[in-house]
């Protein structure tokens, strides 16, 4: 069988440290371990005298983000040079799939050459190309959804997203049903990972990781989880559990002065991720009472990890607790206090974790990820 060639863009790349990037190394990761020649495109840049940090024999990595300085011109300069050498690559490699690792840019789909349009699938990752070019107040989110309904919802053939939820978001209320010649899902997933369960009984420590900007306070639930440790906040003194938070953005000091009175609370802007995965090994209990959540990679490393989980009923998020956690409605104080009242309740959590890495080494594995990719090979 031949290697496949494949191209794959990402908005953001190694060595940049979010969540999407992380989770674009993977799928990378995973392509390269089946013998696939991969070439990345992105406008993430390096700094000066900054060397690339992943060096592969089958792995090219395009850096380009031309710029004018101009703002509205500025994007279409900017995307359409970016969809040129997209172009210029695939006429003279002739990828096998090309696949757009994002919805938030219309303006490059509308650049793109109909052969490679013949190729690519656009993959929808979160909730910024989907809920918030309905609900986000910052005129890029009014741009985005204006070229998606006059322009880039007809260029797009071959539709994905990490979950089934926002597949269906995708193609209802950001494409409107525009006919397309394939859809499915290709996941987020998780490597395989051997670990031993720590021995339950001791003092659970509870984990929380998401941003404090001024979108990402109000998605991840913050506002909910503060309310919520005013009706708890006894059972983790009485226990004597400890509460991790890792959050960085506007909004940092006024979470710390509302969690100052709880002295079971380890707050922290920043984590290198290394670092989350440790935590989240040593951790009984990972929170997430997001409002909206696409496959998050916290999420799925945080079950991977045999955590027991409180995520809110949305998204992605709703894929990744069965026996292992609770659901609780988006926004519900009492729902999550409540949520977080049963685990005080279960002596040994070591079933509820077991049950959630099963679920990750049967649905989110990196085999199930390359059988869906698969699908959408021509």
């Amino acid at each position: 069988m031949k290697s496949l060639n494949i191209l794959v863009y990402c908005p953001v790349f190694l060595p940049e440290k979010s969540g999407y990037s992380h989770a674009f190394a993977q799928l990378i990761s995973n392509l390269l371990q089946h013998q696939c020649k991969v070439d990345v495109v992105t406008p993430f840049l390096l700094n000066k005298g900054e060397k690339e940090i992943w060096s592969h024999p089958s792995l090219r990595i395009f850096r380009y983000k031309p710029q004018l300085n101009i703002w509205a011109l500025g994007l279409f300069y900017q995307y359409g040079k970016i969809a040129g050498l997209i172009n210029s690559l695939c006429k003279k490699y002739n990828y096998d799939l090309v696949l757009i690792e994002t919805g938030d840019d219309p303006l490059l789909l509308a650049s793109l050459s109909q052969h490679v349009l013949k190729k690519a699938v656009v993959r929808f990752h979160s909730t910024s190309d989907t809920e918030y070019l309905f609900i986000g107040k910052h005129k890029k989110y009014k741009i985005r959804k204006f070229f998606w309904k006059h322009i880039a919802a007809n260029n797009v053939r071959r539709l994905s997203a990490t979950n089934s939820y926002h597949l269906r978001f995708a193609h209802k209320h950001v494409m409107r049903f525009a006919v397309l010649k394939q859809a499915g899902v290709i996941i987020n997933a998780v490597p395989d990972t051997v670990f031993d369960l720590p021995t339950s009984g001791g003092a659970k420590q509870f984990f929380m990781l998401g941003r404090m900007d001024d979108e990402g306070y109000r998605q991840k639930g913050y506002r909910v989880l503060i309310e919520a440790l005013n009706q708890v906040a006894f059972l983790f003194v009485k226990h004597q559990a400890t509460l991790i938070i890792v959050g960085s953005g506007k909004y940092f000091n006024e979470v710390k002065t509302a969690l100052q009175p709880y002295s079971f609370v380890q707050l922290m802007e920043e984590m290198p991720h290394d670092q989350v995965m440790q935590t989240l090994t040593k951790s009984d209990v990972v929170l997430l009472p997001s409002l909206y959540e696409g496959l998050s990679m916290f999420a799925l490393e945080a079950v991977s990890r045999g955590n027991v989980v409180i995520f809110g009923k949305t998204g992605g998020l709703i894929d990744l607790v069965e026996k292992n956690g609770f659901l609780v409605e988006p926004g519900s104080v009492d729902e999550l206090a409540e949520a977080i009242r049963k685990v005080f309740e279960i002596a040994d959590l070591k079933e509820m974790k077991q049950h959630g890495i099963e679920l990750i080494k049967t649905y989110f594995n990196e085999e199930v990820q390359w059988q869906q990719i698969n699908k959408f090979i021509s």
